[in-house]
């Protein structure tokens, strides 16, 4: 596995932990959005309802890969930054945290950093060179 490959560990697997975790909001919302049995004398036919142990079985799952997810992503993100502590230019290091740790795209780096987008791709070459 080569470098670049290493740094973008980090950045994916943060994405599937915002995954992970907007999906544990969807079922909590489920959860508080289940109303409580109307009982009746009408028959009922399946109505696609999902019961609130069904919804718990499911948090309880994402729960325990979104744990799964965190402790590999907690050894991605020090191996990321040992990797971006080797580059001296800290220009490079900038670009290339706010790249590969923070999730932000060229243009967001560039506004953020007051740089041309054209200079922090620039940078971000530079640095991976640099560790390579």
């Amino acid at each position: 596995m080569n470098t670049k490959d290493k740094l973008y560990r980090y950045r994916k697997s943060k994405q599937k932990i915002d995954y992970l975790k907007d999906r544990i909001t969807e079922v909590e919302i489920q959860m508080q959005s289940i109303d409580s049995p109307q009982i009746t004398d009408m028959p009922k036919g399946h109505q696609g309802t999902v019961s609130l142990e069904e919804l718990l079985t499911r948090k309880s799952e994402l729960m325990k890969r979104l744990d799964k997810e965190l402790k590999k992503a907690k050894s991605y993100r020090e191996e990321a930054i040992s990797l971006i502590d080797q580059v001296e230019d800290i220009r490079c290091c900038e670009v290339l945290e706010a790249y590969f740790l923070g999730g932000y795209d060229f243009n967001e780096i560039s506004t953020r950093l007051n740089y041309s987008t054209r200079h922090v791709r620039r940078l971000y070459g530079k640095g991976i060179r640099v560790m390579s």
